[in-house]
């Protein structure tokens, strides 16, 4: 199962021998993020965002491993976590003040800058990049799931939309629901609850709730029109879910 970054770092209940003092119990909620620049979780907290935003620029980089020679690949794994920390510590959380909202917020500036440093530098047309993530999975964070089946058909009917998307906020908001796909489809895997699953992604993706929930009925809107689904299958692939967790 997915790991829950409250219970490890704020909770402690595995990495530390008891409770952050800058978490508070009731809200759920972080301290060094209430309505601070994310400098404050960076310089004192023991989650070490640096070592997320390390994570986040390795798991970017691999998506380019065909085009950076090893040795270039290694300036930008040594360099670019400095430069993107140090971008991100002058922010502000606008929504949710938790662990995973920060890491959430961590692996969208990642996946989006690394394109841009890399065209800037000459290494990446970024005007054709979107084409090529039909075959490297857009999501952040190396989250990777092998699909087959039905799972294979949205995943390429997804990654498709992306890349025939011209309008890059449009194409901001495709992405972001590809990657809600993926990841709640690797939760489902593991038996985690639908409720549970969308509010993990929700949170990991900074995003409320609500927002998750229209991207989820955009997403079955357009496989429905493309024939990738069916009214009468989505209907069997919920209650299929719902009857196995009921047997759980």
């Amino acid at each position: 199962m997915s790991k829950d970054l409250i219970t490890e770092y704020c909770k402690g209940q595995s990495r530390f021998p008891s409770w952050c003092g800058d978490f508070d119990v009731f809200s759920q909620e972080c301290d060094l993020l209430t309505n601070r620049l994310m400098q404050d979780i960076f310089e004192r907290g023991r989650c070490q965002p640096d070592e997320m935003v390390k994570a986040a620029v390795r798991g970017r980089l691999a998506y380019f491993n065909d085009r950076l020679p090893q040795d270039v690949k290694a300036e930008y794994e040594n360099a670019l976590p400095f430069e993107i920390a140090e971008n991100i510590k002058r922010q502000q959380l606008k929504k949710g003040a938790s662990l995973p909202v920060l890491k959430g917020y961590i692996n969208r500036t990642v996946f989006f800058e690394i394109p841009k440093v890399l065209a800037k530098d000459g290494l990446l047309d970024e005007e054709t990049e979107s084409a090529d993530e039909l075959d490297r999975v857009p999501e952040p964070g190396g989250w990777v799931l092998p699909l087959t089946g039905l799972l294979e058909q949205i995943h390429e009917a997804l990654a498709r939309r992306v890349c025939h998307e011209t309008k890059i906020k449009r194409r901001e908001i495709l992405i972001r629901q590809h990657q809600i796909f993926l990841r709640l489809t690797a939760l489902l895997e593991e038996d985690m609850s639908a409720n549970s699953a969308k509010q993990i992604v929700a949170d990991e993706l900074g995003i409320k709730r609500k927002m998750l929930e229209r991207d989820l009925d955009d997403i079955e809107n357009y496989l429905i029109e493309e024939n990738v689904l069916t009214r009468k299958r989505v209907g069997s692939l919920e209650n299929k879910h719902d009857k196995e967790q009921d047997n759980a």
